[in-house]
């Protein structure tokens, strides 16, 4: 069964960027997608593109929205934490603290797989990006 967006689910990310990416276009992500495939795909998540701040995305009918959370994947440790509620509004959080604008369009109706990812999105890439993943969770309310 798929997750609701209008459940008001809580996700949390803790990672740290262990190796960033030479040459090409490297795409970290972390969240919640329709599909487990590579490239932009629907859903709900944080993205950062060749080392750039995450921002948190919203992508509905391949029409997305996006707000900077004004930090870039690096060595140090954070936690990134999107809230939904009831489906019409999405918060991002870096380290607790509610960062930047809600996202009140383009968010997807289901979701389906919580998921962290590294999309090597150009054959030009001389060093492969990493990231670590130090904790995940997630909190569902569907009252």
């Amino acid at each position: 069964q798929r997750m609701r967006a209008a459940g008001n689910p809580y996700f949390k990310f803790i990672s740290a960027q262990d190796q960033a990416s030479v040459g090409g276009t490297v795409e970290f992500g972390q969240g919640i997608r329709l599909s487990t495939s590579t490239g932009q795909q629907d859903g709900i998540y944080f993205r950062s593109v060749n080392g750039g701040n995450w921002f948190l995305v919203c992508r509905a009918s391949s029409t997305e929205t996006a707000v900077d959370m004004g930090v870039a994947p690096s060595a140090t440790v954070v936690s990134l934490e999107l809230r939904i509620s009831s489906g019409n509004s999405v918060q991002g959080y870096v380290n607790g603290t509610s960062t930047g604008a809600a996202i009140t369009t383009n968010i997807p109706t289901a979701l389906a797989y919580p998921m962290v990812w590294v999309d090597n999105r150009a054959a030009t890439i001389t060093t492969a990006g990493k990231l670590w993943l130090l904790g995940w969770g997630w909190l569902i309310n569907e009252r």
